[in-house]
């Protein structure tokens, strides 16, 4: 009898410790898929993870991972929330309320942002998110126009003494004073990131330099706003900024060439003929999610661009020639793909 027990106490220990090796090996290639940014056999790897051990530790991290590898914000938005209420007063509710706000930011729902942001500056502010939720709740109000708001929780950050964020949130700061057309007060602010970062490849960068040729053109001064043209060539030659600003230089040349043709008639033309309306429908800081996005839309034949706006990526649906056609077309393209919010902007080619 003795034996007996001893043989199955042995196979049970067996299968248990069997049972937790396949757990941990199921676990690993999964994250071993995610890192090396196999994001498809990620997903199927943590869907099958999430069948097969309900109850493991491991649970709500693959969750997380779940939610963010979803092609279908529904979806996403219901695993986060799932996160929320099973893992309560823990670091997984506050990385998935987190992770939710972002994901409400890139969708232009900048209301459901800010109410995620502040449940981390008031019930999480140990975490490592703080820094992060301070960053896009300002990002919200700047683009909700709350420039009052601003002006409070920017200085609230600087008052706790946080650094790690500090000139993404004067970037931010410095951009509601442009949209202001405080340029004298923009330009000390954007002299003083640069001084902070001046041998970093900080993706703001040459953003700012454009910013400040800008300011000082409108300050009339022209020797500072020389200098910084001078600089952003010399520093980042192959950023948009400069492409940018190299192409409309070719257009002002080719125009003043055309002796036999009025200026004013050229670039009248010109202009018509580049401009069109077009459908935002989300701004990715993270690559790979809107990768999954442009992905998931272009297999269903839509004509979908970017445009690298600072660090984000904004992803774009159609182009049409008249504001009412973009607006006309977003109706139905919301309806049909889920999507609740989204923005007619106007480009040009």
């Amino acid at each position: 009898m003795k034996r007996f027990l001893l043989s199955v106490f042995f196979v049970f220990f067996i299968f248990v410790f069997s049972y937790a090796i396949n757990e941990e090996e199921l676990y690993l290639s999964a994250m071993d898929k995610y890192n090396t940014k196999d994001f498809e056999k990620a997903k199927v790897l943590f869907e099958e993870f999430n069948l097969k051990y309900p109850d493991s530790r491991y649970k709500p991290s693959v969750l997380l991972k779940l939610a963010e590898l979803q092609t279908d914000f529904i979806i996403s938005e219901k695993i986060f929330k799932q996160v929320i209420k099973e893992y309560e007063n823990s670091e997984y509710e506050a990385e998935a309320t987190f992770e939710l706000g972002r994901l409400y930011f890139s969708r232009a729902e900048y209301l459901k942002c800010r109410g995620n942001m502040d449940k981390i500056i008031n019930k999480f502010s140990n975490t490592v998110w703080i820094e992060s939720a301070y960053y896009y709740y300002l990002l919200c109000l700047n683009a909700e126009g709350k420039y009052d708001n601003i002006e409070k929780i920017y200085n609230q950050y600087f008052e706790k003494g946080f650094y790690l964020y500090k000139n993404r949130i004067k970037n931010v700061y410095a951009d509601m004073k442009f949209k202001q057309e405080k340029y004298d007060e923009c330009v000390k602010i954007y002299k003083e990131i640069l001084e902070e970062k001046e041998n970093e490849k900080y993706i703001y960068i040459p953003q700012i330099y454009k910013r400040l040729i800008f300011c000082y053109d409108k300050l009339g001064d022209l020797n500072e706003k020389n200098k910084y043209e001078y600089d952003l060539k010399q520093f980042y030659p192959n950023s948009q900024e400069v492409k940018e600003a190299s192409a409309k230089e070719e257009e002002i040349k080719i125009i003043e060439e055309k002796k036999d043709i009025p200026v004013y008639k050229s670039i009248k033309e010109k202009t018509s003929e580049n401009i069109f309306y077009t459908i935002q429908i989300g701004a990715f800081s993270n690559e790979k999610f809107a990768q999954l996005t442009i992905n998931k839309l272009a297999e269903k034949k839509y004509n979908v661009f970017t445009k690298q706006d600072g660090k984000f990526i904004k992803v774009f649906v159609g182009k049409f020639e008249t504001k009412e056609q973009a607006e006309n077309y977003a109706k139905e393209f919301s309806k049909k793909e889920k999507i609740t919010s989204y923005l007619i902007k106007q480009g040009w080619d």
